[in-house]
């Protein structure tokens, strides 16, 4: 089973579509004509069936775009735009991935986002030294002993003031491994992790909505988190994954068996 299913798209002018089973490549359509409310799309649009496709659905499952670019996304710019406008017309309510550790965290004006300085991370926009796996947002932190993170939505963005799921996403956990996770301040509750190399994801039990949630990692010295998934329900969710100063070529960075689990 994929862990993460994603129509991408991309402002380095590549437009991916991740299915259940492939992976289409096209390049961005462009048209000569005058901007407009309604300016025709020309060129081989076979490829966008799978994205209105997808959207179709959006009722009945969740769909995740993938928001990639550079500097100009950084701290959800653009995409928290984008999300507002999908969310209200195909559903889903929440912020979406969000990394365990990126470097962002103060320009973000969607959500306030703090994680403990144990943490060793790395990512395709800063030295990755020790080669550490990397996750889908070009990110991966490794944890320690008493590592945590924690995430506090804002009132600005109307599309991410909440959230009643959370899933976690990792690797190399062991059978020991756990995650103390406290929801809007209140009494903790644990959850084992799966243990393994490749990707795994845990889900969170939240059922109503929050605002605030922690995770207090137990035992998982050496295990990799990647991020998480702040959601509430089907419909559309807008993954905001910035690759600063880059050129989209470190895509090729991203672990495959970290798409596809």
């Amino acid at each position: 089973m994929n862990k993460f299913l994603h129509l991408l798209i991309i402002p380095f002018f590549v437009i991916v579509v991740f299915t259940a089973n492939k992976i289409f490549a096209q390049p961005a359509i462009t048209s000569n004509n005058s901007y407009g409310k309604n300016v025709s799309i020309t060129g081989n649009i076979e490829q966008l069936k799978y994205f209105f496709n997808a959207l179709e659905k959006s009722n009945s499952q969740k769909v995740r775009i993938a928001h990639y670019g550079d500097s100009i996304i950084w701290g959800d710019v653009i995409t928290d735009n984008l999300r507002n406008y999908f969310q209200n017309k195909y559903g889903g309510h929440g912020i979406g991935y969000m990394s365990i550790c990126t470097d962002d965290i103060s320009a973000r004006k969607t959500i306030d986002h703090e994680f403990s300085s144990d943490w060793d991370w790395a990512s395709v926009f800063t030295k990755n030294r020790e080669h550490f796996p990397i996750g889908i947002a070009g990110t991966v932190g490794k944890a320690s002993s008493s590592s945590s993170v924690e995430y506090k939505t804002k009132t600005i963005s109307p599309a991410a003031d909440s959230f009643t799921e959370v899933s976690v996403f990792y690797s190399n956990a062991n059978s020991n491994s756990s995650i103390n996770f406290s929801v809007d301040n209140k009494k903790a509750q644990k959850i084992n992790l799966s243990s393994g190399s490749n990707l795994n994801v845990s889900k969170l039990k939240i059922n109503e909505k929050s605002k605030k949630i922690k995770l207090q990692l137990n035992n998982c010295e050496g295990a990799f988190f990647y991020g998480v998934t702040l959601d509430s329900g089907n419909g559309v969710y807008f993954d905001n994954l910035p690759f600063r100063g880059n050129s989209g070529v470190s895509i090729r960075d991203i672990d495959n068996k970290l798409l596809y689990g």
